[in-house]
């Protein structure tokens, strides 16, 4: 059957992947290259599985601790046929490196934990590095497991926003 979309061939989905990695500067997880998979609208995920698969049987990518990285032939492939996919999808594929390129090195500067004290108490740590310094570590006894989620969650979505409220509070002068 015909794929409609921009990405028809499994060879094109081939070349979107080593593309896609080619501008991520961080190892792609599975679960970025599962949303890689939606780019044109008409991809088969269990054929762009497949692709991927070959891809690293092949020798073209490699599967490290962190996630999926070029090997050196696949960045060489990916030169020599990148120009055969659209404009429009080698943007998109641009564009959603670009986002997960941030979205994975925000998410390393951020960590959360959650411990249960012997008597019964929940303490929740989060945590705020750069470039492995601690920037700021809050630990607040959470009182449930379910609160310290909700705490990790609000976290991870707004750690930056809270490291500047409590700077601009601790330094405001009093009135």
């Amino acid at each position: 059957m015909q794929r409609l979309g921009y990405v028809r061939s499994n060879l094109d989905i081939k070349i979107l992947i080593l593309y896609f990695l080619s501008k991520m500067r961080e190892p792609a997880t599975r679960a970025h290259l599962n949303e890689l998979a939606y780019i044109d609208g008409a991809i088969d995920y269990f054929v762009f599985m497949d692709c991927l698969a070959n891809l690293e049987e092949t020798g073209h990518i490699e599967e490290t601790s962190d996630g999926y990285i070029l090997t050196g032939i696949g960045v060489r492939n990916c030169e020599l046929c990148q120009t055969s996919l659209s404009y429009t999808v080698r943007q998109k594929a641009e564009k959603m490196a670009e986002e997960f390129t941030a979205s994975v090195r925000r998410g390393r500067k951020i960590s959360t934990s959650v411990t249960t004290l012997p008597g019964g108490d929940t303490i929740t740590v989060l945590k705020l590095h750069d470039n492995g310094a601690p920037i700021m570590s809050l630990e607040i006894n959470a009182q449930s497991r379910e609160f310290a989620k909700n705490l990790e969650d609000g976290f991870k979505n707004k750690a930056e926003m809270l490291y500047g409220k409590i700077i601009e509070m601790l330094t405001e002068e009093e009135k």
